[in-house]
């Protein structure tokens, strides 16, 4: 690869990354047989937002575990402690972002002013619903980020960055209900049961979830009723069951377009469907865009669609 100024490209171990003055862009492929599985790590300086490819357990500073998997984006602060343990053969697959002044604070402060009080953790919270299409915008920025025949422009990949930033706070925000708030805090005893049945259903769905899944089923597995499954699920993630199996099944067929092209039909069943009209519509109400048209735009082009027209405008002019 070579960066145009600006921008740095650097690998170390199962980590790669790119950096501008104030962003970072990395992507993690850790085989379950790699270093750095079951002891302690440390995020950066800054806070960051982590897209997991592949579900991943994962224990913040000692606290109850956690799956990191395609429904969720993870939100540590800044030096946050963490412990992974690998789910699947596929280990750990993350994209991640850090941006390294306050603008993740200041698009918190929308929905909840004390945020630029707090620049080191301005979301709070280990993790939350992930906004569709920043989880797909990620999976493109990736693409385009690491792509050795044709090195990122600064401009876009800053601003399609930004654009991730934007609504992943926004969804963040909504799920929890009300402006600034988190939800309610049971005991810690009570906390911990909590998260752990719901650490336990989280990796039964990803790992079936190209399976016909019951709510009795998944409740049965975390060893709790499935109503009180239903209301804690909820509680904790800011969405319902169904709504993180369908993310799933739905960010799991976009990794998987490109190995499935022309055999959508295939890929719907595969990925939990019942149809390839099912996954069409899925597709459409989650993402507003149908398989084939997202599979048919390579990275560069996606970002560019996704940015604001002013920006387009101003990069079409640079490069004319």
């Amino acid at each position: 690869m070579h960066p145009r100024p600006g921008i740095i490209h650097e690998r170390e171990g199962a980590s790669e990354a790119v950096h501008s003055s104030r962003f970072t862009l990395g992507r993690e492929r850790r085989a379950p047989h790699d270093d750095g599985w079951g002891s302690a790590q440390f995020t950066g300086a800054s806070p960051l937002l982590a897209f997991s490819l592949a579900p991943v357990r994962v224990r913040f500073h000692d606290d109850a575990p956690v799956i990191l998997s395609p429904a969720v984006v993870a939100t540590p602060g800044r030096s946050s402690e963490y412990v992974r343990q690998p789910v699947t053969p596929e280990g750990q697959r993350t994209v991640w972002f850090i941006i390294r002044d306050d603008t993740l604070a200041r698009l918190a402060s929308t929905y909840d002013p004390g945020a630029m009080e707090r620049p080191e953790d301005p979301v709070r919270g280990w993790v939350a619903p992930a906004d569709p299409h920043a989880a797909v915008l990620a999976r493109k920025l990736e693409r385009y980020a690491f792509n050795p025949d044709a090195p990122p422009d600064p401009l876009l990949l800053e601003e399609s960055m930004i654009r991730v930033a934007e609504l992943s706070v926004r969804t963040i925000y909504a799920s929890r209900g009300a402006v600034g708030t988190l939800p309610r805090r049971p005991s810690a005893r009570s906390r911990r049961l909590h998260l752990d049945a719901i650490a336990t259903a989280c990796e039964h769905i990803c790992l079936n979830s190209g399976e016909a899944l019951s709510l009795a089923e998944i409740s049965d597995i975390a060893e709790l009723s499935p109503g009180y499954l239903c209301r804690v699920f909820r509680e904790h993630l800011g969405m319902s069951v169904h709504q993180y199996l369908t993310r799933v099944r739905v960010l799991d067929a976009v990794d998987q377009l490109p190995s499935w092209r022309g055999r959508l039909s295939a890929l719907a069943r595969r990925s939990g469907f019942s149809s390839h009209a099912h996954l069409v519509t899925a597709f459409q109400r989650l993402l507003g865009v149908s398989p084939s048209d997202l599979d048919a735009d390579d990275a560069g082009r996606w970002l560019e669609r996704t940015t604001p027209f002013a920006t387009r405008a101003g990069l079409r002019r640079r490069h004319a």
